[in-house]
């Protein structure tokens, strides 16, 4: 196993890990099956780990981002995207400066849009399509979520520094990392997108508790969607736009 490779596992397993704990951590102060521990009941947990993923994501992803830039069977990677990530690493300074870290990392991507190894490539009409229909969607949402009398000052606090940044890791760790990890190692295209799409369902268990039809329907759902666009454009930055847009969604009509 070279160097780039060895890298970019650690850094998968340490972004999965925070993520898989700060999921069940959320699940288990919701159900109280801890109860008991008055660490978990506290919420401190929650506020603990979800601090830990500010702390590390972008930096751990920009690292991931820069090793394997010109790595081809890591999918995904594109200018397009690379803007996205950079608006949501700087939407992370928010809690800056917590968050000192993502903005030394994100100094180190800008001068990967110089690069060639990442096109630019033209817009076609299908994404076009996808981008209105999720701009429509979204549109509707915002909508629907400024009626339920919530300032719009929280309703942008909440989307700018928690449900942008939020999708757009995801997107990299399952659409991209985990994706690329399990075709380097031949796994066939299909397959992988299946397997991540699975883990990817089933780390959102937090929504179980508060709303079982979302579990079980719309999660499985939304990650063949987002499956499905990154398959077919092989770019995850289409699919990072559609992921914020349905949070969004989910957050809206669950206020």
């Amino acid at each position: 196993m070279n160097k780039k490779k060895y890298f970019t596992i650690s850094i998968f397993s340490a972004l999965i890990i925070l993520v898989v704990i700060n999921s069940f951590s959320i699940f288990a102060s919701r159900t109280g099956i801890f109860s008991n521990v008055t660490f978990i009941n506290s919420g401190t947990a929650n506020v603990l780990i979800y601090g830990l993923l500010i702390l590390l994501t972008f930096p751990l992803l920009s690292i991931a981002i820069t090793i394997n830039i010109d790595q081809t069977p890591y999918i995904g990677l594109d200018k397009y995207y690379l803007l996205i990530f950079i608006f949501g690493g700087i939407s992370q300074l928010y809690y800056f400066p917590y968050t000192f870290f993502a903005a030394i990392s994100l100094a180190s991507i800008l001068p990967l849009l110089y690069k060639d190894y990442l096109s630019l490539k033209a817009i076609n009409k299908t994404y076009w399509v996808i981008i209105s229909f999720f701009t429509v969607a979204f549109s509707v949402g915002f909508v629907l979520y400024a009626k339920n009398e919530i300032s719009l000052d929280r309703n942008l606090i909440k989307f700018i520094f928690e449900i942008i940044p939020i999708s757009i890791y995801e997107e990299s760790i399952f659409r991209w990392l985990l994706t690329g990890i399990l075709i380097t190692f031949g796994v066939r295209n299909q397959v992988a997108f299946v397997i991540q799409g699975v883990l990817f369902w089933l780390v959102h268990i937090n929504y179980l508790p508060i709303s079982p039809v979302a579990f079980w329907i719309i999660l499985p759902i939304v990650s063949l969607i987002l499956s499905y666009i990154v398959f077919r454009t092989k770019s995850i930055a289409l699919s990072a736009v559609v992921h914020i847009i349905i949070n969004y969604l989910l957050f809206a009509f669950q206020t």
